[in-house]
């Protein structure tokens, strides 16, 4: 859907996704109950075989099965004790600290992400946030942004977006890429190094992508993308989406802490055939720059 439609749908598409499932299976709970329903009051036919009625005699009543059946009863009581659980659990939650390194804004929800100006011998320049990403995302969504550029001109995106009470904030980061134009060509799973005092290895997902440019003399031109990302919480590093959601839940059932994620994400463009030496670069600038954006 983001890569027709564009990020907004894809994004919209994730959040309610959920509520249409949800939507439908209780649709088909009342379709079936109905049906039911209406089998058990069918008319029988009369058969050559049955005894005829006698004068006087009272007709038999049909048995109707009433539309809300015991099994759909006690469906509908899990639905809700489900319901009343989901919201204790909203109402005792608390909101856990973020795995990078982050500052309250005053009179604003949002948080601003530090992000090193300096790295290696890069000059760098903050990048805002686009319109679309403020209005598509919760209002308590951080984002930050940063573009190095080295001396030969090559440049490189450092992206965290921090999610605030809203999980929604941290969607598919590749409905980002998608909705831009990419198409993803491989994905694969990669260990990146981070050095400093303490030197450590996270994982992360690397996706090679393509596409089409056209110049302004009218030249088409092929591009490669090295996308490069991890989610990060206070304390834990995944590299999957479906683990990230598995950990918030176990931790929001244990604790009642809510974790904070946030995704960080590394974009570098080049030619076709580059692709190896740009990866080479992102790895050494993640290596430098990640102890000093990340905790």
């Amino acid at each position: 859907l983001a890569e027709a439609f564009g990020h907004q749908t894809g994004a919209a598409a994730e959040t309610n996704l959920g509520y249409v499932t949800f939507a439908v299976a209780i649709g088909l709970m009342f379709a079936a109950g109905w049906l039911l329903r209406e089998k058990s009051i069918a008319p029988q036919p009369h058969s050559a075989a049955s005894p005829a009625r006698k004068a006087g005699e009272t007709p038999l009543t049909p048995t109707v099965t009433p539309l809300l059946g015991a099994p759909l009863i006690a469906a509908l009581l899990l639905m809700a004790l489900a319901g009343g659980v989901i919201h204790h659990l909203q109402a005792r939650q608390k909101l856990g600290q973020p795995g990078v390194r982050a500052e309250p804004v005053a009179g604003s929800q949002r948080w601003r992400i530090l992000l090193p100006e300096k790295v290696a011998s890069l000059t760098s320049r903050e990048e805002p946030a686009a319109e679309v990403e403020l209005t598509a995302l919760p209002a308590d969504t951080s984002i930050g942004k940063r573009i190095y550029r080295a001396a030969d001109g090559a440049e490189l995106l450092l992206q965290i977006v921090l999610m605030g009470r809203d999980r929604t904030s941290i969607h598919q980061p590749q409905y980002c890429l998608t909705g831009q134009g990419w198409v993803i060509e491989q994905t694969e799973e990669v260990r990146l190094r981070l050095a400093g005092p303490s030197p450590r290895e996270l994982p992360a997902l690397k996706l090679t992508a393509s596409k089409v440019v056209t110049l302004d003399n009218g030249q088409r031109v092929s591009l490669r993308a090295i996308y490069v990302y991890w989610f990060v919480a206070d304390g834990v590093v995944t590299a999957h989406r479906s683990e990230r959601l598995r950990w918030m839940a176990e931790e929001l059932l244990k604790t009642g802490t809510l974790q904070r994620w946030a995704y960080v994400a590394c974009l570098a463009q080049c030619r076709p055939g580059e692709e190896e030496k740009t990866f080479a670069w992102m790895k050494d600038f993640i290596a430098e720059a990640g102890p000093q954006f990340q905790r």
